[in-house]
């Protein structure tokens, strides 16, 4: 059984042969010409001059007469940005045999632009890895600190989580957003509501970008006992008149989709303000998070920032590969 085992796979590359033979034939018949492809795929496998000869004289490349001196230079280009020009500028023509040049590169083809688009991307990518492996082996922090609701992941180590960024699918790069923001009209931001059941939830929650800078809201739709109104607390970690203004603005525009305009009223959050060399982000996230739990602050939590940021790239890594996993059902 091993002995015809053996016998089969020795007679593999003979069989691979006879195939291009007979493709070889079939083209001198039909008069098409061999690709490229067959060539490569016939070189790749222990040949003779009898098999290989007919085919190689059968491939017509193009005649180009080459001048200039020669020159050797790697196979990469520095800029993302003039590879995904190429890359595009190539599709636009609807042509991938169309070559990309560059005076100070040379030429480039479409397949060889993707491949360095493709290490420029993982290259990039690995380079953030051991940035975040050293980033958590420097991060310090003191458990007695940490409070509801940010103590589910105090016992992992930070092992464990340097080895959910070493094992993390770089090749994931999807954007959750339902660009429910982008519609212009009420009618289109009703529908819109409707499909994502905002219209029927108890709270909401928004966080966005004013500026290079993080803020949030959370809209309780309960109407209070005494003031007939829904509470608005908005969270903006620099504490400033401006951003507060922005996020009442953004808000009006939410309540007039699910029909609360005059039932809201609005408090500030005073109770978290941001640190220096602190993130604004993570700041919304936790206060968010408060609210939501309805937990108690305590200046303490001023200090496990770093675990903070942690435990939300754990949870990050986690969203991101359920996502993934979900794509391929």
């Amino acid at each position: 059984m091993e002995r015809r085992r053996s016998n089969e796979s020795a007679l593999k590359p003979n069989k691979m042969l006879k195939e291009l033979h007979n493709l070889l034939r079939c083209t001198a018949r039909t008069s098409m010409l061999v690709s490229f492809d067959d060539v490569a795929a016939l070189l790749d496998v222990p040949y003779s001059y009898y098999d290989s000869k007919p085919m190689v004289d059968a491939l017509v490349i193009p005649c180009v007469e080459v001048r200039g001196e020669l020159s050797v230079t790697t196979l990469t280009i520095s800029q993302l940005p003039a590879v995904v020009a190429g890359i595009e500028a190539i599709k636009s023509e609807d042509n991938i045999d169309l070559l990309a040049f560059w005076p100070d590169f040379g030429y480039a083809t479409f397949d060889q632009l993707e491949a360095m688009l493709s290490q420029i991307e993982t290259r990039s990518r690995s380079i953030l890895v051991i940035k975040t492996r050293k980033w958590t082996d420097e991060l310090e922090w003191l458990g007695s600190d940490i409070r509801n609701p940010f103590a589910d992941m105090i016992h992992v180590t930070k092992s464990k989580h340097k080895g959910y960024v070493e094992t993390l699918n770089l090749s994931v790069n999807r954007t959750v957003n339902p660009r429910f923001h982008d519609f212009a009209s009420p009618e289109q931001k009703r529908r819109s509501a409707g499909g994502l059941a905002l219209s029927i939830g108890r709270i909401l929650i928004g966080i966005f970008n004013v500026g290079g800078h993080w803020v949030a809201f959370r809209i309780n739709k309960k109407l209070g006992a005494v003031t007939n109104k829904a509470t608005c607390f908005m969270c903006d970690p620099l504490r400033s008149e401006r951003n507060y203004t922005i996020i009442e603005k953004s808000v009006r525009t939410v309540i007039e989709v699910i029909h609360m305009e005059g039932f809201v009223m609005y408090e500030k959050v005073d109770w978290c303000t941001q640190q220096d060399s602190t993130s604004c982000g993570v700041c919304c996230i936790a206060v968010l998070e408060m609210l939501l739990t309805e937990s108690s602050w305590n200046d303490s939590l001023y200090n496990v920032q770093p675990y903070q940021r942690m435990r939300l790239l754990h949870k990050a890594i986690a969203f991101v590969e359920n996502e993934a996993a979900l794509l391929k059902i």
